[in-house]
């Protein structure tokens, strides 16, 4: 600002609520300092950030009503069927534009996750993507746990939830601590696989749909995982006890389950080969790739 004034104070003074200004203060405007420019426009600067971070916004005082907050040291450690849900964008460096998302469910106790892809955040992919996870789950989801974004805190997945007799929540703004184990898999499920880049084309969100459901079953029914079962301070220690399973055999050994819902998880894990799965999954990669860099590939041009 203060470069500004220097470069065109002429036509500034000219202006009807500057051109009555005495030529002592017009000299110190020309003369001032960005940093005094700082000072003065503190108070203004202050005022305005509180207006815009308290204004009213629709439908606000309905959501916080309904889905209330929950932080992660309230969270019940041992409810079974608890799903921490979140969104990973795959926009690439600018993600501006329409392009695809990762919606990722993890359920708590087990570390069973379920991955959907969808083409854009707007709220009728995620309650289609909530009611496929929902339906997939080998149990049943007892609870619900998003982030405060607008994508979850909304009326069609609240409506979901009621119908489904699920009980939802929402973690504090700007604490993704209060989500930590859907979080871990955002990046050991999707980043691993899918990278960083920008997946933007109908193409490339039916290839990533098609390698989710691999990576889900790849990772529910092979990969150990660790878990935290006791955490104990003694004196200025800090105790960690953890425990390395699989999700399917934390499911199948942790009594939740039925018998027909039981039977039908053993049954998946005896008919899913691990090698023939990995092929598979390498196979949507190099698929993956090609329709990236395809995207990228110069045009032909035909010379007449």
């Amino acid at each position: 600002m203060a470069a500004f004034i220097r470069a065109h104070h002429r036509f500034l003074f000219r202006h009807k609520k500057l051109k009555h200004l005495p030529e002592p203060s017009r000299r110190k405007l020309i003369a001032i300092s960005p940093a005094t420019i700082d000072r003065l426009l503190g108070p203004a600067r202050h005022k305005l950030a509180l207006e815009l971070q308290y204004q009213r916004k629709p439908g606000a005082s309905w959501l916080k009503k309904t889905i209330p907050v929950q932080a992660h040291h309230n969270k019940p450690a041992k409810l079974f069927g608890y799903l921490e849900i979140d969104l990973v964008h795959h926009g690439g460096d600018v993600p501006r534009g329409q392009f695809a998302y990762t919606l990722t469910a993890t359920e708590i106790t087990t570390g069973w996750t379920e991955l959907r892809v969808l083409p854009n955040k707007a709220s009728v992919w995620i309650v289609r993507a909530m009611k496929s996870i929902l339906r997939s789950l080998p149990f049943a989801a007892s609870h619900i746990h998003s982030d405060n974004g607008a994508e979850f805190t909304n009326r069609p997945l609240a409506r979901l939830a009621r119908m489904k007799r699920i009980s939802f929540s929402r973690s504090r703004a700007f604490r993704k601590n209060d989500a930590p184990y859907v979080e871990s898999k955002n990046w050991s499920l999707v980043r691993v696989y899918v990278g960083y880049r920008r997946y933007d084309t109908s193409r490339e969100v039916a290839v990533l749909q098609r390698l989710a459901r691999l990576v889900a079953l790849k990772h529910n029914l092979f990969i150990p995982t660790m878990k935290l079962d006791r955490r104990q301070r003694v004196g200025a220690r800090i105790h960690k006890r953890h425990s390395i399973d699989i999700p399917v055999r934390r499911l199948l050994t942790g009594r939740q389950l039925t018998r027909q819902q039981a039977a039908k998880l053993r049954q998946i894990s005896r008919t899913v080969d691990y090698f023939r799965l990995n092929a598979q999954l390498e196979q949507q990669l190099l698929r993956l790739d090609r329709a990236y860099n395809g995207k990228y590939a110069p045009s032909k041009t035909t010379w007449l």
